[in-house]
């Protein structure tokens, strides 16, 4: 049986802080999440996904929300670090690949940056993500571990589910 690994999208992750307008679906994907782990799905905190999420909270007008909700992110980041949290970070390397798989079209992802954002269709994070998840495709032998994206984002969805063709 193959290991199954998953990135954690910004949606999610928001959820599971608990950020305001940002939450209607908390109790489902926190009792997904504990469903997961308990069938052995191993998770990664891509950087993005952090990034978005101080975004989100940096702008909760509720300064006890905003509180509240830094210093979950701050215990969750520090959690991780302490390997006390169920996922690990996910290791980004901002090298001349990874860029340019931001910037250049593909086969495989035809909007690339500019067109992805100028159409609205992903946001950076999202692209970054994508990226990541390539990257760690290529990286491992998909006979024994499988790579996917945790996302409430349709869009971003859709993107994985096509790249997923063969």
């Amino acid at each position: 049986m193959r290991r199954r690994v998953e990135l954690i999208d910004t949606s999610v992750l928001l959820e599971l802080l608990d950020v305001p307008f940002c939450n209607d679906r908390r109790d489902e994907v926190i009792a997904e999440f504990e469903d997961r782990i308990r069938r052995g799905i191993n998770f990664q905190m891509p950087a993005a996904a952090l990034v978005e999420a101080g975004g989100h909270v940096s702008r909760i007008s509720d300064g006890s929300a905003r509180r509240r909700c830094a210093t979950h992110l701050a215990e969750l980041i520090g959690a991780t670090v302490a390997g006390k949290a169920p996922w690990t970070f996910t290791r980004l390397s901002w090298d001349d690949d990874f860029l340019d798989r931001l910037l250049a079209p593909s086969d495989d992802l035809p909007l690339a940056l500019v067109e992805s954002l100028a159409q609205r269709h992903l946001e950076m994070g999202d692209l970054v993500i994508v990226a990541e998840w390539q990257r760690l495709r290529e990286n491992l032998d998909p006979q024994v571990v499988e790579i996917d994206v945790w996302t409430l984002d349709n869009s971003l969805s859709a993107v994985i589910k096509h790249l997923r063709q063969p």
